[in-house]
């Protein structure tokens, strides 16, 4: 991509900062992972930083895709999805895509189609022409996919996409689902950036992160905690507690928006300079302290 920016500057766990994606899928081990709770909240961060409606979150779970019934209640129901575009694909532009986007504040939201439309025309043909018109139209993407890698959005997004985040549980049924699913990409997209988020962690009947990482072959890229009412709350009113960075689940998910996206010409915004500060700040502590620098 043309677009991506890099930094050799580091963040605060000594790592070189990342290259700034413009499409990032989003992928569970299975059903129930935290993926759209996960995306919402980064693709919220991420549309409030930039402050231009250039993010879009769009549903291509084209089979269980849920942001349509957490988002918007009535309105949203009634929402159209990219499935009213089947029959004008291969003439889309940016007014097409405008009729079928869903707006929550500076966030532009795509949701699935609804189950009465037919999927069979949803192919690889509609889902490369609906992407390359989102790529032309949009700044950021996050595609939230299904776990079924022969879908065809699922497909086709894994191909487009800058960053894979592969969102799993420290649980065994969700741990052999990892190493099947990451088995699998590794043959379909080889050479994907893949990174894996260890959600709920911290959960009672959690593995330890080291078996975890030694069951997949490889580093857990982060990790965010449990926090039931914090989920339950979204999956029931659709709501997102930007604000409560005291809230461990919202200050995991602020450092990872951070550590994507806060390089290059991404530091306008007031909330990634406040972020920045304050951790800054409290690594410069922590390193006085432990060191005496």
């Amino acid at each position: 991509m043309q677009n991506l920016l890099h930094s050799n500057s580091q963040n605060l766990h000594g790592e070189p900062f990342l290259p700034k994606p413009k499409v990032i899928s989003v992928i569970g081990s299975r059903g129930g992972c935290g993926v759209s709770l996960f995306s919402s909240y980064l693709a919220h961060l991420v549309s409030r930083e930039l402050k231009d409606q250039s993010v879009l979150m769009a549903d291509f779970d084209v089979e269980e895709g849920d942001l349509r019934m957490i988002f918007g209640g009535q309105e949203a129901l009634r929402a159209r999805g990219y499935g009213e575009l089947i029959d004008v694909v291969d003439e889309l532009d940016k007014d097409m895509i405008g009729r079928v986007i869903h707006k929550v504040g500076d966030l532009n939201l795509l949701f699935s189609p609804s189950p009465e439309q037919l999927l069979d025309s949803l192919n690889l043909h509609f889902f490369q022409s609906l992407l390359n018109c989102l790529r032309d139209s949009f700044r950021v993407l996050l595609l939230i996919l299904s776990a079924n890698l022969g879908m065809p959005s699922t497909r086709v997004a894994l191909s487009a996409s800058d960053l894979v985040l592969v969102i799993t549980e420290p649980r065994p049924f969700a741990i052999r689902g990892l190493q099947r699913l990451l088995a699998l990409l590794a043959k379909l997209v080889p050479e994907a950036d893949l990174r894996v988020i260890l959600n709920k962690f911290d959960s009672v009947q959690a593995l330890p992160t080291p078996l975890v990482e030694k069951a997949i072959g490889r580093s857990i890229y982060r990790k965010i905690p449990e926090d039931a009412a914090l989920g339950l709350l979204f999956e029931q009113t659709g709501t997102l507690l930007l604000e409560r960075r005291d809230l461990s689940v919202v200050a995991s998910i602020y450092e990872i928006c951070s550590d994507l996206f806060l390089v290059g010409d991404f530091k306008g915004g007031e909330t990634g300079r406040s972020i920045g500060k304050e951790l800054m700040s409290a690594w410069r502590l922590a390193s006085n302290f432990l060191f005496g620098k």
